[in-house]
């Protein structure tokens, strides 16, 4: 176990060697700051047509545009489903005095950090792609491979170095996020809330951005995942990464055409984009079933990856 430890923090002291590893974490920064930045000034120039209504008419111009949704859909549909949970939650604002988060609010701006997930996928995919491929390009695979460490112990400690340079980099949104809402939007009092199909329940605000940002690392993983297994496999970063990008972005548009057949629900890119939980998922299936699919995909893939890796010659 502490040769495998090791392994992890040689390939962390590598990551962070790399200038591109800084390069994306100031991208992220200036990203954050930049459209925190725009949003602010976009705000302050909507505060009278926002204000116009009160949080209650605001409320019951919500519970009115879900019944109208309500009553134009089938029973069965998840538009329908979603409908009831909007209404249940907009209702228990209005009976609790609860009120929503205000646009351009600092609750209502840090849930919209989740957006920025789309930028972190894409350097997930560019570190994951690389981080074995470039050894075997570089031909440096072969000094790691005289090394007493096996074989599993090599690969997996690339893998798991991904892995933490995910959390590390969506830790950093997190910070970034909160300094920024800080500087640029007013703090307020929120009170998140949840449906579970019977009863309301509520929760501390920061728990809505925790959730978010806790799905939104599912298709982080995911994406990362699909993207090492293919760069082990073809030893190409590139390819790695061009084949990951079009997973990335061709599959949302893929799965709204095919989210009608019953079959669509055994598809890995129907859950992988698992943030579709907290509104309305492309297939009517619940979390915990989105979590297994996407866990059988991942055990198939790694037993793709390790066969091959194990099998096949590395001294390049």
């Amino acid at each position: 176990m502490g040769s495998f430890v090791n392994l992890v923090r040689n390939e962390w002291m590598k990551l962070m060697q790399r200038k591109s590893t800084w390069i994306m974490s100031i991208i992220l920064i200036i990203a954050v700051f930049g459209i925190f930045g725009v949003l602010k000034w976009d705000y302050s120039h909507r505060e009278e047509s926002v204000g116009a209504n009160t949080s209650e008419q605001r409320l019951q111009q919500q519970i009115n545009t879900y019944e109208a949704q309500k009553s134009e859909a089938e029973p069965s549909s998840l538009e329908y489903k979603n409908a009831v949970e909007q209404i249940e939650l907009a209702q228990y604002r209005l009976d609790e005095g609860l009120a929503p988060a205000e646009v351009g609010s600092f609750w209502h701006v840090m849930n919209t950090s989740s957006n920025f997930f789309s930028l972190i996928v894409l350097f997930v995919i560019i570190v994951a792609s690389g981080i074995l491929a470039h050894e075997f390009q570089k031909g440096t695979i072969k000094l790691l491979a005289i090394r007493p460490a096996t074989r599993t112990k090599l690969l997996y400690s690339k893998y798991v170095t991904v892995l933490l340079f995910s959390v590390a980099i969506a830790l950093l949104l997190l910070v970034s996020s909160l300094v920024a809402s800080l500087i640029y939007f007013p703090y307020d009092s929120y009170t998140h809330l949840t449906w579970n199909g019977e009863a309301v329940s509520e929760w501390p605000a920061i728990f809505w951005i925790l959730q978010s940002y806790l799905y939104a690392m599912v298709n982080v993983v995911v994406m990362g995942t699909i993207a090492f297994v293919i760069g082990a496999l073809f030893r190409s970063s590139g390819l790695a990464i061009g084949i990951t990008m079009f997973l990335s972005f061709a599959t949302l548009p893929a799965m709204m055409m095919l989210r009608k057949y019953e079959w669509a629900k055994y598809i890995l890119f129907a859950h992988n984009e698992f943030s579709m939980h907290l509104s309305q998922p492309f297939v009517d299936v619940t979390p915990i079933y989105s979590l297994i699919v996407i866990l059988v995909y991942l055990v198939i893939f790694h037993v793709l990856m390790y066969t091959s890796f194990k099998k096949r010659d590395i001294a390049v």
